[in-house]
């Protein structure tokens, strides 16, 4: 009877053993599993070609200074050492695709590895604002308080056959800085009028390129920064046209006896220097005068003499697009301009 009862505690207490150390195995392996999760991040999200990219291997249970990391791009060993959880590289051309994997063992033999893989896209973003710029005019208008900018991308992106995909195939979402939600998305929006979200600041475009799968293939940042309007005032020559290589500015020797100045409004919100919108106030020696977008100056007399043009132009539609300029006109008549009446003024 002894006996039996010593066998019955010796099995209770070999079954008490064999489930703690089942359970203990149990929770070795699902904490093993657990802390063993590693992951790649990337940065840039989406690089262009030549940008220089960073990829970071991310872990939590290795041991990092016995940690001996391995980095494989494409199947090729890269790089290799102890506590190396970053590697950094340049993209490659567009279409190129691009795998990059991270493995690690510790002196603990524990060991974790992830990988990511993209292909290289690029996208272009041109930009102009819908301002006032001179026909001859180099540059492109640029965006002042309150206007819309319109932007254009241009993306270089290429199916998995190798061929460039249409823009008009593509997926565009268009973000302003700050907001988190697009402001224009769809199939061929590559072209866009964005307006600030507030007067005083640049226009900031985000824009993420999309496939027919809706996997992100190139994304741009770009901005449209602040410009002042400016108003310059040119000679209208009858015989060479306007002189826009010189405009007038400091002190002006009029040498005919009638000359006519056009006024040009820089990257004002309007569709030429007569736009309704635009509101003129001329000043000669402080006496006022209506004429919009130019005006005809005519001295009368025979003496010689100096006058002070001042004018100040704003936009109605816009009160924060305003400019002004001034200039003295040298004379050989006199110092009194004969331009009181209407008909002495010419609107351009």
């Amino acid at each position: 009877m002894s006996i039996l009862m010593h066998n019955k505690v010796l099995f209770r207490i070999a079954v008490t053993v064999i489930f703690f150390v089942l359970c203990s195995l149990v929770y070795t392996v699902a904490f093993a599993q657990t802390q063993h999760s590693s992951s790649l991040s990337i940065k840039p999200k989406h690089p262009t070609p030549g940008e220089e990219v960073l990829v970071t291997f991310k872990q939590y249970s290795l041991e990092k200074s016995t940690m001996m990391v391995t980095w494989r791009k494409n199947g090729e060993v890269v790089q290799q050492g102890y506590g190396l959880t970053t590697y950094k590289f340049e993209a490659d051309g567009v279409g190129a695709y691009t795998h990059i994997q991270a493995s690690a063992r510790d002196a603990q033999d524990r060991t974790a590895s992830a990988h990511t893989s993209f292909i290289v896209g690029d996208v272009d973003i041109v930009w102009e604002a819908r301002t006032y710029t001179p026909q001859l005019y180099l540059g492109r208008p640029l965006h002042s308080a309150g206007s819309d900018v319109v932007f254009s991308a241009v993306p270089t992106i290429v199916n998995s056959a190798g061929s460039l995909i249409d823009k008009k195939d593509l997926i565009y979402e268009w973000y302003i800085k700050g907001s988190s939600q697009p402001v224009v998305q769809g199939i061929g929006k590559h072209t866009v009028v964005l307006s600030p979200r507030d007067v005083w600041f640049p226009v900031s475009a985000i824009l993420l390129v999309r496939d027919q799968t809706g996997e992100v293939r190139a994304e741009k940042r770009v901005e449209a920064p602040l410009q002042d309007t400016e108003v310059l005032l040119y000679e209208d020559n009858p015989l060479r046209g306007i002189r826009y290589a010189k405009a007038l500015t400091g002190v002006y020797d009029m040498q005919d006896v009638e000359v006519s100045l056009v006024v040009e409004p820089y990257h004002f919100s309007a569709t030429g220097r007569s736009d309704e919108r635009l509101q003129y106030e001329w000043t000669v020696d402080k006496e006022p005068y209506t004429a919009r977008g130019g005006l005809v100056l005519r001295p009368e007399g025979g003496v010689t003499g100096q006058s002070t043009l001042n004018l100040n132009v704003v936009n109605t539609s816009h009160f924060l697009q305003r400019a002004g300029v001034s200039t003295q006109i040298k004379f050989g008549a006199r110092s009194i301009w004969g331009v009181p009446n209407l008909e002495q003024t010419q609107e351009l």
